[in-house]
């Protein structure tokens, strides 16, 4: 697990078959990017049962999405384009 600060950008690298980190954990109010690391392949980060409403656009190689947890929990996220490339964040206060 990484552990972030509010100090720091705190990123998830969409990569080509995995999320980097897998499971991170930040603080209620923090806000975290993906970046697609991906050389060719598209992405589509998409919040599952407690965030499903976090969806982000289709992600070009490069491209970059954001997402800020405005309440403590576990929360699950997926890679709409790759299945089963899944990762966690943790929220804390």
């Amino acid at each position: 697990m990484v552990e972030a600060t509010q100090k720091s950008r705190i990123i998830i690298s969409i990569d080509e078959m995995k999320f980097s980190p897998e499971l991170l954990e930040v603080v209620v109010g923090d806000t975290v990017t993906w970046v697609n690391n991906r050389e060719k392949l598209s992405a589509y980060v998409i919040g599952l049962r407690e965030i499903g409403m976090m969806k982000s656009p289709f992600l070009n190689p490069n491209d970059e999405y954001s997402w800020t947890f405005d309440k403590e929990g576990s929360f699950t996220y997926s890679d709409g384009i790759v299945i089963g490339v899944v990762g966690k964040v943790k929220v804390i206060s």
